[in-house]
């Protein structure tokens, strides 16, 4: 439901992705990246091999999603990672390493699989779901940010995802920004066009909405998420 970090579309030279690829496991592979001293590389898992890792999922989503644009007040433990995408064999984890400790992800997993509420919008206009994965959540810890991190993470996962073949869409959604009354801070950089470079569509009529407390909320509001979806051409 979540994805927040602020992102810039361009890899400086030295977090250039290198040639060593290697397949660490059946469900897990590991992408270097060429020589930085943040040791920087990103790791990717797949069903079980997820587990291990909700803890760090939490922490991070417990420190990025407080921020805006989602304020969100509300936190998030092992088990919603374990109910919400540990469940299902074909999860796909994305982590952002410097060196043993994960600074960030991304997570998702069919869209079949998630919640049924996620389903309704494509059900309402007769659509078909068992052709998008949906990447659920997108978090970077942001002393990381704008080193096109987070944007690895997201082409790793669509990577995954169009490598399987079972999937022509990949999805996600977003907190609708003109819904929300909290000032914006002076620094914020709107996610919405990383999803235009990396060619997602946004969908208006596609929607989702979501109660939780803010930030310094007393009580829970209603937030409005739209999907955006992109189609995964063939390798």
């Amino acid at each position: 439901m979540k994805a927040l970090y602020h992102r810039r579309s361009s890899l400086p030279h030295y977090f250039t992705k290198t040639l060593d690829i290697f397949l660490l496991s059946l469900s897990c592979i590991t992408f270097s990246f060429a020589t930085s001293p943040a040791k920087l590389h990103i790791k990717t898992l797949e069903g079980s091999a997820v587990v291990p890792f909700t803890a760090d999922l939490a922490n991070i989503s417990n420190i990025v999603f407080k921020e805006y644009p989602y304020l969100y007040g509300v936190e998030d433990d092992e088990q919603f990672y374990l109910s919400h995408y540990c469940h299902s064999p074909e999860v796909k984890l994305c982590l952002a390493l410097d060196g043993r400790q994960v600074i960030g992800y991304a997570i998702g997993v069919p869209l079949s699989a998630y919640s049924p509420k996620f389903h309704q919008p494509f059900q309402k206009l007769g659509l078909r779901i068992h052709s998008l994965f949906y990447i659920g959540e997108v978090g970077l810890l942001s002393e990381y940010r704008t080193h096109g991190i987070g944007k690895q993470l997201l082409l790793t996962i669509e990577e995954l995802v169009r490598k399987e073949g079972k999937y022509s869409q990949i999805c996600l959604v977003h907190i609708d920004e003109n819904l929300i009354s909290a000032n914006k801070p002076t620094d914020y950089t709107s996610l919405t066009s990383l999803w235009s470079h990396l060619h997602y569509q946004s969908y208006p009529h596609l929607t989702v909405d979501l109660s939780w407390k803010n930030v310094d909320a007393t009580e829970a509001s209603m937030h409005r998420l739209i999907y955006w979806i992109k189609t995964l051409e063939a390798n």
